[in-house]
């Protein structure tokens, strides 16, 4: 008789093992995974995950309220790679990709901004919406505080976030100076 309990218990706690063993591995999976995809802000994301930008905007920082007016003469936590040193005016874009991100956007169609001047010189410039071509053109000198309107169709915005990158390609190493940017809702 006691050969049988012991069999029994031996049996209940061999069980017991597997079932804390499958939940411990379940744990860890679920903790695997947690790390692996975080549903975090998009600046946290940005700064500490995908190491995409170099200065904390805080978590708020890309925050953005439709018709606000960007004056790029002013320290931007939002303008990450690709900008030139803060000017009076303005702030030129280097050669290459100069970015602003932008959060809490509507699921609108939206209408984007940019009071530009002064090309360095004859600029072929394109400029992006989370990827996606929305303006491009060949800038030259003549062209002095002109304003680009561009259209951000509804399917761009993802989430509400937008990444703005403007690339000016030119023999010199900065493309144009940008004043404003501003962001309202499309009623054409």
């Amino acid at each position: 008789m006691m050969i049988k309990t012991n069999k029994t218990l031996h049996k209940m706690i061999s069980w017991i093992c597997y079932v804390v063993s499958a939940a411990l591995i379940i744990f860890y999976l679920l903790v695997l995974w947690g790390a692996r995809t975080p549903d975090v802000n998009w600046a946290y994301q940005l700064y500490y995950i995908d190491k995409e930008i170099n200065i904390w905007p805080g978590i708020d920082g890309f925050n953005y309220a439709l018709g606000d007016i960007i004056l790029m003469d002013q320290e931007q936590k939002r303008c990450e790679s690709g900008w030139g040193a803060i000017e009076a005016g303005g702030r030129w874009t280097q050669n290459g990709e100069a970015t602003m991100y932008f959060d809490q956007l509507p699921d609108k169609n939206l209408k984007v901004e940019l009071v530009c001047s002064k090309p360095a010189g004859d600029t072929d410039i394109v400029i992006k919406a989370n990827g996606q071509d929305i303006w491009q053109e060949i800038i030259t000198k003549a062209f002095d505080g002109e304003r680009i309107e561009m259209i951000v169709g509804r399917n761009m915005v993802s989430e509400g976030r937008l990444k703005l990158s403007i690339t000016c390609t030119s023999s010199r190493p900065v493309g144009m100076l940008v004043k404003e940017v501003r962001i309202d809702e499309n009623k054409d």
